[in-house]
């Protein structure tokens, strides 16, 4: 396992590539605390920035999207889609709203059993 807490949203993506490439290649579950998902593919005209930081490592094969949880989102800055593709790919994603209402020990019930279904 690996732990990566805080810095700059791009060295996300350096970070988990460096885990999957330490895990034989395979890609890792996260969670990631974010007001935001970051899961886009383009930002402003860029492919790296910090909106774009997961999307990257998730393209990369660094992630392990049904084993991935975002907490804490409460704004999409590319609109409903972006929060649609993050569905589709398998994230779990627990709003504000929601972490709110559940609570820290929710949020981590979620988490977990996420992180040790099978595959």
């Amino acid at each position: 396992m690996a732990l990566a807490i805080g810095g700059d949203h791009t060295l996300s993506w350096s970070f988990l590539a460096a885990a999957r490439d330490k895990n034989g290649g395979k890609p890792g579950p996260i969670i990631h605390f974010d007001a935001h998902l970051d899961t886009g593919d383009e930002y402003l005209g860029s492919k790296l920035s910090h909106g774009t930081a997961l999307g990257r490592a998730g393209a990369g094969g660094c992630i392990d999207f049904a084993k991935s949880t975002h907490i804490g989102i409460r704004g999409i800055s590319a609109g409903p889609e972006l929060q649609a593709h993050s569905d589709e790919q398998g994230y779990r994603t627990i709003t504000m709203d929601e972490f709110d209402q559940i609570g820290p020990k929710g949020a981590a019930a979620i988490t977990c059993l996420l992180y040790t279904s099978p595959s």
